[in-house]
This record gives structure tokens, C-alpha cells and sequence, in this order.
């Protein structure tokens, strides 16, 4: 995500100008303090909530309650893909490895039995990404997902921009899973938009 918001910062002060200046520290010289990380799992409930279609599945902080979330899928959909993420609060977690020599945070299978072995592997252990540095991060939940079919990869996000002190609408056409490397290398195909939060989106 840092490569992301340093593409999308160097783009938004070429166009917003000098007039636009950084968000101030909170009082006492201490930064912001932010309450908002929310878990891929966390995210996808809010979105179905207000009527975002998702993929169907849930958490689980079990290996028993996986194997019960991917019986649930299989019943509905005999021929669906499972797939396994472990919830922690940073990306790269499908290159990642944990702390306990298993490798991958993200998992695909096609038998509920094995998604049970993979969570117990997971849960419990720490995931070392690119993000995380090497401590890693404490895997105690993990995403159950139906596999899906996917025709074309689009990236949307809103970022808190320093640069341009307050929301910046980011996007690519470019985007996915590898949105970081995206904006490494062609930084023009990251799109920002920035959003005056005394007015709001506008067409």
C-alpha cells in the first residue's frame, strides 16, 4: 500500500498545487491515531450490508469452524473452489510464510477436509509479508470464500492522503492483487482523485 499512496501523492501535488497543505499533527505534537483497520472479512460484511455484491463466505477462529464454512459452500455449490485467507492487517499474504514453516497466507482448495488442515497450520502462528517486516503479524482469524470466476480485475480504493490533507479516490484499470507493483512500475495507470470533504463525491 505505500507504493500505492506515494504514486497516487506524487500525481495529486502536481494538479492540487501549493495551496493545499498536509493535515496537521494532532494535538501534543502526537500523531494521528487511527481506529479503522478493518479485516478483509470485516470489510466484506459492511459491503453486503449496504447491498455490494460479495463472494459468499465467513470467518472462522477455528480450524473446526473452517471445515464447517467450507462444508456450508460445498452444500450450496458442489463444485465450488475454497478459498483460505488468513486475516491479518497487511497485503502480500499470499506470498507470504508463517513463522511455523508454512507457506502461503492465502490457500485454494477443493475438499473441506483440507481447508481444516490449512487453518490449523494458519491459526496461531505469525504471517511474515512484505508488510510486515519479520516479526510478522499473529494470524487468529481466518476468511472462508467461495471461489469465484473472474472475468476482468479493477482496482478502487480511498486513501488518506498527507499530501493533500484529507481523501484521495484511487483506481486503475491495472488493478488487483499486485496493485503496489502496478504502481512501482507504470505509475500513470493509477488514477487519483482528489475528494473536498466540505463537498463530497461529485460526478
Amino acid at each position: 500500500m505505500a507504493a500505492l499512496t506515494r504514486a497516487a501523492s506524487r500525481v495529486v501535488r502536481a494538479t492540487a498545487g501549493s495551496s493545499m497543505a498536509p493535515a496537521a499533527a494532532s494535538a501534543g505534537g502526537v500523531g494521528a491515531v487511527r481506529h479503522l483497520n478493518l479485516h478483509e472479512y470485516q470489510s466484506k460484511d459492511l459491503m453486503e450490508k449496504f447491498g455490494v455484491q460479495v463472494q459468499k463466505g465467513k470467518m472462522a477462529d477455528s480450524a473446526d469452524k473452517a471445515y464447517e464454512l467450507a462444508q456450508w459452500i460445498k452444500k450450496d455449490n458442489a463444485a465450488a473452489e475454497l478459498i483460505l485467507k488468513a486475516q491479518i492487517h497487511a497485503g502480500g499474504r499470499g506470498k507470504g510464510h508463517f513463522d511455523n514453516g508454512y507457506k502461503g497466507g492465502v490457500q485454494i482448495f477443493t475438499e473441506p477436509e483440507k481447508v481444516k488442515e490449512s487453518a490449523q497450520q494458519m491459526l496461531g502462528a505469525k504471517l511474515v509479508t512484505k508488510q510486515t517486516g519479520p516479526e510478522g503479524q499473529l494470524c487468529a482469524k481466518v476468511l472462508v470464500n467461495e471461489g469465484i470466476d473472474i472475468k476482468r480485475e479493477t482496482y478502487f480504493a480511498i486513501l488518506l492522503d498527507r499530501a493533500y490533507g484529507g481523501p484521495v479516490v484511487v483506481a486503475s484499470t491495472q488493478g488487483g492483487m499486485d496493485i503496489e507493483e502496478v504502481a512501482e512500475k507504470t505509475p500513470d495507470a493509477i488514477i487519483p482523485m482528489p475528494v473536498d470533504i466540505n463537498v463530497g463525491m461529485t460526478d
